[in-house]
């Protein structure tokens, strides 16, 4: 906790208390500037601020304005102001705590000076007695904290010269711990209280979010609890999945298919989620990415559970709606401009001869399609499209699979109504990413260009191909769950909801470059698609003899 005041005594009346209740840490600042730092410098669970430093101490510094530091950048703390209701400071107490009509309080409470009744020491004690009560022991939150940070998690900024705050390893301890009910405790069951949880990570996809399975434990009463899983990341994402998860999860997705929403925590720079997962603690459970990575047909066959024409329980309600483009720049936040600049920028990395149009560039024996913006102007991508329930982020790692082949949907966050064909490219974008496609460098992947090509022919074209590789088999395995529920489908639509989804994915931070050099040959043969298609002009996606 902070004590922001430049009144000693009421650091001489607080600070015994760390020794009566060992975890419980006081900082400490009696000026605004030691106030930011304390802020900065990592994770508070209360902050009790004096409303009025003697100016004498610091300049045009005052308590209020730390509270509105405290406020924006460190949300997920209690603030409390510190004051004399009976003096000059009351009119910026009654300020603090019922600000104009519209704006939020700046502190949760207060704690008066003169009454002993209300002094800070008893509210310390009790807020730290609170948690302190039965604390939860976390495994590897240091291991998460560290793949947050690695993934560019930042959150609020402090102030523009301090900039963002970063993770810390407190703070994943601070929502995980909460998240399984410490600070909860009720005295009469503790026998019965969840006391420690193991993080195994497993994340797999391309948001900056991490998933980890967990069993809860009670170690007084022997219990082990049920297998959960446990979603840590940006706090606006984890607040977006469970506002997700009940505009269109609860009742709208059979519980078969699901996992089962328990609880979340937000903190200042992350937030948490915890799903309940039915398969028994000694069945492993893989995902269909898993599977595929195995070239095991357990994760074809799990795919036509979750896309049964019997049931389209995600797929029945079809309406149109305007843009596709606008809709991919909304959900994910970028604009088909910036995603062709990343395919530029690692054209250019990879040193690819590009063509004086900047249409296309070479590979080895073949000429690849590049976009460009223009590619974008037809009506395929501005026009009206087709629209259901879709996942949004359907790639392999996304869909859990039990011993018995049930398929499982995990993360929420982009569970919307969306293009229909979305979730089809979504998955055939995670074939493209497998060991085996993406050990070779750019240079050598002519070989792959070719089928690319001819397996696209073989399913809109109906052309005969020999003995296919696994992921070439489970792509057209995915294309005609596609049209069977989607008869109406057009070639020209998928290409088009493909290479949107395509360049997202290939944008996407924790994506490696050798995973986008087999995305740009997939990439090249939807740009040269679709030109074809719209009679724009086309410039490779062509084999040298």
């Amino acid at each position: 906790m902070l004590l922001v005041d430049d009144d000693h005594a009421q650091l001489d009346a607080v600070e015994d208390l760390s020794g009566e209740l060992p975890g419980l840490d006081i900082k400490y600042a009696s000026t605004q500037d030691q106030a930011l730092e304390a802020i900065e410098g990592g994770h508070l669970q209360l902050a009790i601020v004096d409303v009025s430093l003697r100016r004498d101490a610091e300049p045009d510094t005052d308590g209020i304005t730390v509270l509105k530091v405290l406020r924006k950048a460190r949300p997920s703390c209690e603030r409390v102001l510190l004051t004399s209701i009976q003096n000059e400071d009351r009119r910026e107490a009654i300020r603090a705590l019922a600000p104009a009509r519209g704006e939020p309080a700046l502190a949760n409470g207060l704690v008066d000076k003169l009454d002993e009744h209300l002094r800070a020491r008893q509210l310390i004690a009790e807020r730290a007695a609170r948690w302190l009560h039965a604390p939860v022991e976390i495994r590897n939150a240091d291991v998460m904290a560290g793949q947050l940070s690695d993934r560019g998690v930042r959150g609020p900024e402090v102030t523009p010269r301090r900039g963002p705050l970063t993770v810390t390893e407190s703070e994943v301890q601070y929502v995980l711990s909460r998240l399984f009910g410490q600070g909860e405790a009720d005295p009469e069951r503790s026998v019965d209280l969840v006391d420690e949880v193991t993080m195994n990570p497993i994340s797999e996809g391309w948001s900056r979010s991490v998933v980890a399975w967990c069993e809860p434990r009670a170690s007084k009463s022997g219990r082990i609890g049920p297998r959960c899983v446990v979603k840590i990341g940006p706090r606006p994402d984890a607040e977006q999945e469970v506002q997700r998860y009940r505009s269109y999860v609860r009742f709208g997705v059979p519980l078969r298919y699901r996992v089962e929403l328990l609880d979340y925590v937000r903190g200042d720079t992350v937030g948490a989620v915890c799903y309940s997962y039915g398969s028994a603690r000694d069945i492993p459970t893989r995902s269909v990415q898993q599977l595929f990575w195995e070239e095991d047909d357990t994760a074809i066959r799990s795919l036509e559970l979750l896309f049964d024409v019997r049931e389209k329980y995600l797929l029945a309600d079809v309406t149109k709606a305007d843009d596709l483009v606008k809709f991919f720049r909304d959900e994910y936040g970028r604009d088909t401009n910036g995603l062709i600049r990343e395919v530029r920028r690692f054209i250019d990395r990879s040193r690819l001869n590009i063509s004086g149009d900047g249409r296309t560039a070479g590979l080895g024996g073949c000429t690849l399609d590049i976009p460009k913006p223009d590619d974008f102007a037809f009506g395929s991508f501005s026009g009206r499209y087709a629209a259901c329930v879709v996942h949004g982020d359907l790639h392999g790692g996304n869909i859990l699979v039990a011993e018995d082949g049930q398929p499982v949907l995990i993360d929420y966050r982009n569970m919307t109504r969306g293009p229909r064909l979305l979730d089809f490219a979504s998955l055939e974008a995670s074939l493209r990413m497998l060991p085996n496609l993406i050990t070779r460098p750019l240079s050598q992947m002519g070989s792959e260009h070719v089928l690319e090509v001819r397996l696209w022919r073989c399913f809109w074209q109906d052309e005969a191909l020999p003995a296919l590789p696994y992921w070439a088999k489970a792509s057209l395995a995915v294309r005609r769950l596609m049209l069977a529920n989607f008869p109406d489908c057009t070639e020209l639509e998928y290409a088009a909801t493909a290479l949107l989804r395509a360049l997202r994915v290939f944008a996407a931070s924790a994506v490696q470059d050798e995973h986008r050099a087999r995305l740009l040959v997939w990439i090249s043969v939807l740009v040269g698609r679709l030109r074809q298609l719209t009679g724009a002009p086309v410039g490779g996606g062509r084999h040298a003899s």
